[in-house]
């Protein structure tokens, strides 16, 4: 099956965009399969790409405490039909965050993270309409590593311990003249 600017208009990720920005995106993007429990990126791994998900589900793992400790992945996420799959092509280090693996078949649409990136180059508003979609799936995904993470913690038992306070700093330039040290009507002490 070929990928249409209608097939793309209806994955939520891209819902939204103009036609021309779809047709952008079709030309790098094509069909992949994967069977079940299949790797699609590794943890660590550069990250060049990204697929929005047409059926199955793949789970998002981290590794990173295990690796030492011998033991099994953790999952952090599970995504399914309509989610986008990746979105470390987009910023530096352009390394993936987690591991992506199969549940279940999976049917996805490809698309060439470094080519998109290029065209986002020549292309802003697309670039914009691109990044703002995918720092939306970013942060969502820090909230579920999040609620995860806390999770984890209280199925371990673990015990609160409270953080150490932060040190607080405040930074004055010698330069700036006397006047305006003020800060909310109180004096700066400069030492």
């Amino acid at each position: 099956m070929k990928i249409t600017t209608k097939i793309l208009a209806k994955q939520p990720f891209l819902r939204g965009m103009s036609n021309s920005q779809l047709e952008v995106l079709m030309e790098d993007a094509t069909f992949d399969e994967f069977p079940v429990n299949e790797v699609i990126f590794q943890e660590g791994a550069p990250a060049n790409w990204f697929y929005l998900v047409m059926s199955g589900e793949v789970a998002l793992e981290s590794s990173r405490r295990q690796a030492n400790q011998g033991r099994k992945p953790t999952r952090m996420q599970t995504l399914g039909p309509g989610e986008v799959l990746g979105w470390s092509w987009l910023y530096p280090p352009f390394s993936w965050q987690f591991t992506a693996r199969t549940l279940t078949p999976v049917t996805a649409i490809f698309f060439y993270g470094s080519r998109l990136r290029e065209r986002c180059e020549d292309d802003h508003e697309l670039g914009y309409e691109l990044m703002k979609r995918t720092a939306e799936t970013a942060v969502k995904r820090l909230q579920v590593t999040r609620d995860r993470l806390l999770e984890l913690e209280d199925a371990a038992g673990a015990s609160k311990v409270e953080p150490e306070p932060m040190a607080r700093s405040v930074v004055v330039s010698r330069n700036i003249k006397p006047a305006s040290r003020k800060l909310y009507g109180r004096k700066r002490v400069v030492s």
